[in-house]
């Protein structure tokens, strides 16, 4: 059993569009306005700055990343999407492993990482919480409650 983690392109993108959760696809669809699946994936891939992607015994679990609005902000949004595979306790458990070093390692120019997350991905919050992210309040998408979370890098 191995996690290998490599830089995010297109291929893992077309993957994620066929076997993303369906928690984090509402999250793009809300987020977005309602653009398809596969052109939100294909402006994340092409605006949000570099990412990676997750493998766990060769498949596809996750891709992650931390995306500034400008070359000089000091503050990121850090962003997620996974696959079904990550309902797996032995792949949860492998990926908890490695994604602390990973938030950091994507964080370092950054001194304050913030998003929200649907109230509905109790996944993504135990997760969230476990990495030291805090919650402050909500925010409403239309009529979909979001979680603000936030961490000092």
């Amino acid at each position: 059993m191995t996690v290998k983690i490599k830089p995010l392109d297109a291929h893992d993108m077309a993957l994620l569009a066929g076997q993303m959760r369906e928690i984090d696809q509402f999250e793009f669809r809300v987020m977005s306005g309602g653009k398809p699946l596969r052109q939100v994936l294909d402006d994340v891939l092409k605006f949000a700055g570099p990412g990676r992607a997750a493998y766990f015994d060769g498949k596809l679990v996750a891709v992650y990343g931390v995306t500034a609005q400008t070359v000089l902000a000091r503050d990121a949004t850090p962003w997620m999407a996974a696959t079904n595979e990550i309902n797996s306790p032995k792949v949860r458990r492998a990926v908890v492993e490695h994604s602390k070093r990973e938030l950091l390692d994507m964080a370092g120019p950054y001194s304050r990482l913030w998003n929200v997350v649907s109230e509905g991905n109790r996944v993504a919050i135990r997760w969230l919480k476990w990495m030291g992210f805090t919650f402050d309040g909500d925010v409403m998408i239309g009529p979909h409650r979001f979680l603000k979370f936030e961490m000092e890098a």
